[in-house]
């Protein structure tokens, strides 16, 4: 388990013990809201340099103010406008 900005998560993590082909990362976690039941946290790590070496971050995501079931128009997830310029 952990906390995110104060409300209890559950932590799912992901650990790839040796470097293969097609992976792209060495370790990811998500955390998820233990009463809201999505995602709050991500967090994604890059192969160490050598082993026992701290893995440098390739990515870190934390959302605090979730809305859920927003009133959004529906031309919002249009494919023309989600590909942008």
């Amino acid at each position: 388990t952990a906390t995110i900005d104060g409300r209890p998560c559950e932590m799912l993590r992901i650990t790839h013990p040796l470097r293969r082909d097609g992976l792209q990362f060495f370790s990811a976690s998500m955390s998820i809201d233990s009463e809201l039941h999505v995602p709050v946290r991500f967090d994604v790590y890059d192969w160490p340099e050598t082993p026992g070496q701290q893995a440098p971050l390739m990515a870190e995501f934390t959302y605090t103010n979730v809305t859920l079931n927003a009133d959004l128009d529906d031309a919002t997830f249009k494919p023309e406008i989600l590909r942008g310029p």
